[in-house]
């Protein structure tokens, strides 16, 4: 019973070293390569801005409210949503004085409008005062 138990102890640690000799090293190999570093950009952060419009100019694509911080002229893209109330609008249609609510994004230090809302209650105000002088 000894002698088989040697034996059998003999040949696994026989074949274990076959088998561990057989085995590649380039596991650790890959382990040490360094590791590229990814740079990581932030997307520009979604800012809000709330206030009455003082202009709009349909043709460059801007509008300009007077805000808490004074006046600020945005940049509205074709691809922004305007909505006054629930209805969808154009930049065209939003005459000076209403309220609007911005979200916009720095992009390359300039603000650009991704969505305008303009106040239900600015909306019929600004409708109801030019039939008001008539």
């Amino acid at each position: 019973m000894k002698i088989s138990a040697y034996a059998f102890a003999a040949v696994m640690a026989l074949t274990g070293s076959v088998v561990m000799a057989e085995t590649p090293a380039a596991a650790p190999a890959a382990a040490t390569a360094p590791k590229a570093k990814v740079a990581k950009v932030k997307a520009p952060a979604e800012m809000k801005v709330r206030g009455t419009v003082t202009s709009v100019d349909a043709v460059a694509g801007t509008i300009t409210l007077k805000g808490r911080k004074g006046d600020e002229t945005i940049s509205v893209p074709a691809t922004a949503s305007i909505h006054a109330g629930k209805a969808e609008a154009k930049l065209a249609d939003i005459a000076a004085g209403s309220r609007v609510a911005v979200s916009y994004k720095n992009v390359d230090g300039k603000p650009v409008a991704s969505a305008i809302r303009v106040m239900p209650m600015a909306a019929k105000k600004a409708a109801a005062a030019p039939a008001a002088k008539g």
